[in-house]
């Protein structure tokens, strides 16, 4: 046998630990190493003992129970090889053969006690429970086939019946785990309390952190429906109210765009709220293609964007342009500076605070500049036009100094 339950065993003192945050970081790696594990990292041999604390497992910090779910996925590598082992040595049953089989059906008793067992749902750790599910139902479907059958040879009728219903109920633990978690998710997104925002109206973390989750959620949708719908039938629910993979991700993507509304409200600049739009939403929309999911949801987005660029302009270069226009009224002429000195002054300060503000793809990037020169430098142009020789040693720029000063924008 791979190992006894002297070897694999449950533990349940329990460490009190503070809560983590959901980090990018660690969904990436925590996924990454589940799926090595799951798939083909080598198991520790049956010299080697795997303790799982099951009260970590129900702790707040995802670190640990990370750690405690990587050594389930590899307990459940090492049954399967223990089984299929004993399953090719059932040449005559003989003592030898009786007291391992005793060895395996304890085994299995102790899996099932651990996979049924308590875990706290952590955003970060969806895909490690998704990752244990393929092993421990290959695991379950192999005992089923070659592990009960020898157990009722053995007379053990009531250990295999045993077994079976525990195989069940493991799963739908597994299973019911994964839609808490997903749940959690939901939860997390809309009541993100993070109020920290990017300088410049950069792109927002928990926008870099939704789109990962739902490009693993879209590589596991066979997977993850196939869950949900068992935990639908194991708890009795009606079957019309299963989620599916895309619900669940377009929900995400809602409560993702909601967040980011509320988060834009703490800029104090409103330029820099509109912008701050632009890219997160773009962002998304990238995402969207590279998916290849929510087709019918990019065009609307793409409007969306458009949107947030047209408020951008709006907020931001229109009062600078207004300076063009006729001089406000209430102020006597004698104490207002010519319009080419107010479009200077508004210019300048509008474009040294906007240098350093951000937008990271080259092509958005390109795409705002554009839209502001072409709101900026044929209003510029035309004025100057009208002016003649007016305000002559008024003009500090010409319209090809100010195109070159407004393709520096957005560099960070």
């Amino acid at each position: 046998m791979a190992a006894t339950p002297a070897m694999i065993r449950p533990r349940s003192d329990r460490p009190i630990e503070a809560y983590e945050a959901p980090s990018r970081a660690l969904l990436e790696e925590h996924t990454r190493v589940a799926m090595d594990v799951s798939s083909g990292i080598p198991v520790p041999t049956s010299a080697e003992t795997i303790t799982v604390d099951l009260g970590v497992l129900s702790s707040s910090h995802q670190g640990l129970v990370f750690r405690e779910l990587i050594k389930i996925i590899m307990t459940i590598r090492q049954t399967h090889i223990s089984i299929t082992t004993l399953c090719m040595q059932q040449t005559s049953i003989d003592a030898l053969f009786t007291s391992w089989a005793d060895l395996a059906y304890q085994e299995f008793k102790l899996l099932t006690s651990i996979t049924n067992a308590t875990v706290a749902p952590h955003p970060d750790n969806l895909f490690v429970l998704l990752s244990m599910f393929k092993p421990l139902t290959d695991l379950f479907s192999l005992a089923k086939e070659k592990f009960l059958p020898v157990m009722k040879v053995l007379s053990l009728e009531d250990h295999a019946h045993s077994l079976a219903t525990g195989f069940d109920s493991a799963l739908l633990a597994l299973g019911s785990t994964v839609r808490s978690t997903i749940e959690m998710v939901k939860a997390w997104i809309s009541g993100y309390a993070n109020t920290a925002i990017p300088d410049g109206g950069g792109v927002h973390e928990i926008t870099r952190y939704v789109m990962m989750y739902i490009k693993l959620l879209s590589e596991h949708r066979v997977l993850l429906n196939i869950i949900l719908f068992n935990v639908t039938l194991g708890t009795g629910d009606d079957a019309s109210t299963t989620e599916t993979p895309e619900r669940i991700m377009a929900d995400l993507m809602f409560r993702l765009e909601s967040t980011l509304e509320k988060l834009s409200a703490g800029y104090h600049v409103a330029a820099t709220r509109w912008l701050f739009l632009v890219n997160n939403m773009h962002f998304i929309q990238q995402q969207q293609t590279i998916l290849d999911v929510f087709e019918d949801d990019s065009s609307v987005r793409r409007d969306n964007t458009d949107f947030y660029i047209y408020m951008y302009l709006d907020v931001s270069w229109a009062p600078v342009l207004s300076c063009l226009r006729n001089r406000v009224k209430m102020i006597p002429a004698c104490f207002k500076p010519p319009s080419t000195r107010r479009f200077n002054t508004m210019f300048e300060k509008t474009y040294q605070a906007q240098r350093s503000w951000k937008v990271e793809d080259p092509l958005l990037r390109k795409h705002v500049r554009q839209a502001v020169t072409e709101k900026v430098i044929p209003a510029y142009r035309s004025f100057l036009e009208k002016q003649e020789r007016k305000h002559a040693k008024l003009i500090e720029h010409t319209p090809e100094e100010l195109e070159e000063m407004l393709s520096e924008l957005f560099e960070g």
